[in-house]
């Protein structure tokens, strides 16, 4: 039954990426004989992610922002992005059961920071990163969050399990953020 209703929202999600407009969005779902697709106005519960219903509303939503990717292409990557959190969360566990610490969210001079393993009382930061980092504009805002800890006494560390860009390495050593490259658990 879930795996109809998959395969009911890939069609309806491949039609509005075929549409030029509403009007044509809806004449295809109609003629392909499936849900629409509606955005509800407010949110009443939080979509579980990796299921058909979530994706349907990520892909709403990168539509909405002016995503260019065809469906396809897009669902490739957010499969991607859903085994790579899977892995990603299982691994910071991993880490926190070897290394011990946290998972913990604190306060930067910008907005919250979220970090991977906190040792509250060593004043430890450790940022694990499974895949291949580069200088991204998200990566920029984290690392000005990692700075302002650093300035505040903790020791950030960035696990760069696969390496990184020169741009991210001189960024993080640019800002008294320590990095090691490579996996520090088996």
């Amino acid at each position: 039954k879930i795996a109809n209703k998959a395969d009911d929202f890939i069609d309806a999600a491949k039609a509005l990426d075929k549409a030029d407009n509403a009007i044509d969005a809806a004449k295809l779902m109609d003629k392909a004989k499936v849900p629409k697709l509606e955005m509800p106005v407010k949110k009443t519960k939080k979509l579980v992610p990796n299921t058909p219903e979530h994706k349907a509303a990520r892909w709403t939503a990168y539509k909405k922002r002016g995503g260019k990717w065809d469906y396809d292409r897009w669902s490739k990557q957010y499969d991607t992005n859903m085994q790579n959190a899977k892995y990603g969360l299982a691994r910071e566990k991993a880490y926190r059961t070897q290394l011990g610490g946290c998972s913990e969210t604190v306060k930067t001079p910008f907005t919250n920071r979220q970090i991977d393993i906190h040792k509250p009382d060593e004043m430890y930061a450790g940022q694990l990163k499974t895949g291949k980092m580069s200088l991204t504009k998200q990566a920029k805002i984290d690392i000005q969050k990692d700075a302002a800890m650093v300035q505040q006494g903790y020791k950030v560390e960035y696990i760069l399990e696969k390496g990184a860009s020169q741009p991210f390495l001189d960024a993080l050593k640019a800002n008294g953020i320590d990095y090691h490259i490579g996996p520090k658990i088996p």
